[in-house]
């Protein structure tokens, strides 16, 4: 069996557990068969994952599919090391689920041997740990903050979230990078990265055919971050309240129709928190922009 390039040698394969336990309330279990390829998930892990236990196929393939795009090169390559050492962890790294939603997680692994020392299964304990950088108000944790650099590895992030999201729902993505954006400048990358999530998964929820966009440019001394879409469009009396969390009533029949605006009062927290503002613009029927300004320091880096 190949993962990510490095082939793994397991000529004994003894059946993995018809079923897992779990080791608490937020901490599932999994077995995996490196020789079969079956891979066995506690309830936990389910529901850690948002998907059901009737309808999700517990592949590797499925499970790496799962691991946020800008964390899956680092989470395989430290499951091929415990492969090859016998243990790894803890790890943590970042899951979507289907509905879009991202949740924070640790892992580890540990390998199990034969009598002749060849590889027999696998174990994995993974545990939701988002509430441990998340406080209860939603607001991120100060101990994950990161100072903002506008490098092509953050930008490229962003745009694979935004592509990853984008492609789960059939949709092209598009992503405008001005090349003039600051070398370096006292920001929150932790929280930037927050909103320009909640905006790309919220645009790719309420939109059921067309594309989605991303764009980043510097205006003088304000930075500018779009999210577009060619969804269904907000109503003009609906725009403000949907910053506020009330109800997006939709009239797309393939988008989600009557969802509330998710995560959109927790943007606006954020982009308050760094002095900027959030603004929506919106046409039923032809789409929609959120729009945040965020005033750099005097003494930011030039471009």
């Amino acid at each position: 069996m190949k993962f990510r390039g490095c082939e793994v040698q397991a000529v004994y394969d003894a059946d993995v557990p018809n079923e897992v336990q779990d080791h608490s309330p937020t901490q599932g279990a999994w077995v995996w068969s490196l020789r079969s390829g079956v891979m066995r998930w506690s309830p936990v892990m389910f529901a850690i994952f948002g998907v059901s236990a009737h309808q999700f196929d517990t592949t590797i393939e499925n499970y790496s599919l799962m691991i946020y795009p800008a964390d899956r090169r680092r989470v395989q390559a430290t499951l091929m090391r415990g492969i090859h050492e016998g243990d790894a962890g803890p790890l943590v790294y970042r899951i979507i689920r289907p509905d879009g939603e991202q949740r924070t997680v640790e892992a580890a692994i540990r390998v199990e041997y034969d009598m002749d020392g060849v590889i027999r299964r696998i174990y994995g304990v993974l545990t939701d740990v988002t509430e441990r950088t998340t406080n209860r108000t939603g607001q991120a944790s100060t101990a994950v903050t990161k100072p903002f650099n506008a490098t092509p590895a953050l930008i490229d992030e962003w745009c694979a979230f935004g592509r990853e999201m984008a492609g789960r729902r059939g949709l092209a993505f598009e992503c405008r990078i001005s090349d003039r954006l600051p070398a370096g400048v006292p920001l929150d990358s932790t929280l930037l990265t927050h909103i320009v999530n909640q905006l790309l998964r919220n645009a790719c929820q309420f939109t059921a055919r067309g594309k989605v966009g991303l764009s980043i440019a510097l205006r003088d001394t304000v930075l500018e971050i779009k999210v577009c879409d060619t969804g269904a469009g907000i109503p003009p009396h609906a725009a403000i309240p949907a910053l506020r969390g009330h109800r997006l009533n939709t009239v797309s029949a393939g988008a989600s129709n009557s969802e509330p605006g998710r995560g959109l009062p927790m943007v606006r927290s954020y982009v308050e928190r760094l002095g900027g503002s959030l603004m929506v613009a919106s046409t039923i029927g032809v789409g929609t922009t959120f729009s945040v300004t965020l005033p750099l320091p005097t003494n930011a880096p030039s471009p």
